[in-house]
């Protein structure tokens, strides 16, 4: 990797002019780049190598009394290695034991949730694993950790705390933990974190034989690095631009080999370190923007719908999904023959207004049992009347139908905080008369073009805003 390439005739020129207080930020700088890098490339570098450069940070750190980078490397060493798995901490016990020993500044970043790993390690490495995975579920509980810390301070507490519920056996926990983690990744913003949650919860339910669910995360996890991908391809021009000047800059900086050259050399590389970070930052919050455009422009739509006598969806009946259970599309079918059957504008018009009359009922429609036989039946018509007056009225079949009726009846408790808003969109979707969640997810994105979770959200936050 060029990036790394570059830290590295970073560090060799520090060291040549003995400019060693730039050294841990190099370290610790080459190690988050190449780190990322390899989350977003899915390589892995040897398990030594990462603890290696840990070490050459932390050290480097106390011996020039960087005590961020000493905080940040002691934190990154102790939760890559609990994540290991491994039950000997002798490779770094001489870090643990130093660390221990350092009078570190208040104000120091980092310092606190170091010092709770401090603590962790301690008794991890004399097997007091009950009191190590106390000590973190003491800090999940801490409101004002939850609060006031990075979102991939909190997802590696859990994967801790994940791994080592997972190693003594406490199988319960680790279940609950899991669920906790996989609801709070779903609204983090740190995607690089999102790829590490991901891939965990898909190891741990690969291991539990939980296939479908070990397929779901991993799902998840390609997905995110799929958007890592594309964030890193967008910044690549800007990138190379600026790899090129460094490369030209530190040549001429060799060759001319004065005291200077350090100096140089640190401000070019955070000089495109800050341009990646604004490059990158850009176009997530373009990409956000975006995203949030779209999903109002849904949103409105769908509500002008709501209020209108309209259907949600103009969907092909041969391609509309049904909702559970309304097993009679081969009577639909059978019903399909009679197309050619001629009938009287009135008796058209008087089957319409029964079959709207029954659909206005939501107890009635939204019983899991409601069929084309239950409409033909409170309607007074036979099922070759009832189906031909939905088709050549609404372009569609029965089932169609009752999926826009029941996503209507479900997007309106959505909009009504009032009443409905302590509901989950599962209880939700079984209230209008879905089986599961999974499946009224899909007809519901069918229906109106966007998930349940959009609108739900979307309809809380117009509600808010029409409340200041």
């Amino acid at each position: 990797m060029r990036a790394d390439a570059l830290f590295d005739e970073g560090i060799a020129l520090a060291k040549k002019f003995k400019e060693d207080s730039h050294l841990p930020y190099l370290y610790l700088n080459k190690g988050n780049v190449t780190y990322i890098y390899e989350t977003i490339k899915g390589q892995k570098q040897s398990e030594k190598k990462i603890i290696d450069n840990f070490k050459k940070t932390f050290h480097s750190g106390v011996e020039q009394q960087a005590w961020d980078c000493v905080t940040a490397s002691f934190y990154g060493l102790a939760t890559f290695y609990i994540n290991m798995g491994t039950r000997d901490i002798s490779p770094i016990r001489k870090e643990v034991e130093t660390y221990a020993r350092l009078n570190i500044p208040d104000s120091t970043a980092l310092k606190d949730i170091a010092q709770v790993y401090l603590t962790v390690l301690q008794a991890y490495g004399t097997h007091r694993y009950e009191q190590s995975i106390a000590l973190l579920e003491k800090q999940l509980d801490d409101a004002n950790f939850m609060q006031h810390v990075h979102f991939y301070q909190i997802a590696n507490t859990y994967s801790s705390l994940i791994r080592l519920c997972r190693m003594v056996g406490q199988h319960e926990k680790v279940e609950h933990f899991c669920n906790e983690f996989d609801s709070f990744v779903k609204d983090g913003d740190n995607m690089t974190s999102k790829v590490q949650a991901y891939g965990l919860l898909q190891e741990i339910y690969q291991e539990a034989g939980q296939t479908d669910l070990a397929q779901h995360y991993e799902y998840l996890k390609l997905k995110v690095k799929d958007e890592l991908q594309e964030q890193h391809q967008l910044g690549d021009m800007e990138q190379n631009r600026f790899l090129r000047q460094l490369t030209q800059v530190s040549d001429e900086l060799l060759a001319e080999q004065t005291e200077n050259h350090w100096k140089t050399i640190v401000l070019l590389i955070i000089s495109i370190a800050f341009v990646l970070l604004v490059v990158s930052l850009y176009y997530i919050v373009r990409s956000l923007r975006r995203q949030r455009r779209y999903v109002n422009v849904l949103y409105e739509k769908n509500q002008r719908l709501l209020e209108s006598s309209q259907l949600l969806s103009r969907t092909s009946p041969s391609s509309t999904l049904t909702s559970h259970p309304s097993p009679i599309t081969d009577d639909a079918s059978q019903d399909s023959d009679e197309r050619g059957e001629k009938m009287a504008p009135q008796t058209k018009e008087a089957i319409k207004h029964s079959i709207l009359e029954v659909m206005s009922q939501r107890d009635v429609i939204c019983q899991t049992d409601f069929t084309l036989s239950t409409l033909c039946q409170l309607s007074g018509y036979s099922h070759s009347y009832v189906s031909q007056v939905i088709r050549e009225t609404w372009d569609t079949n029965f089932n169609a139908l009752l999926n826009d009726y029941r996503i209507k009846e479900a997007c309106r408790c959505m909009n009504d905080i009032e009443h409905y808003g302590n509901y989950t969109i599962e209880a939700i979707a079984t209230m209008v008369g879905f089986s599961s969640r999974s499946h009224f997810s899909t007809i519901f994105k069918k229906v109106t073009g966007m998930t349940a979770a959009e609108y739900f959200k979307t309809a809380r936050r117009k509600a808010a805003e029409s409340n200041t």
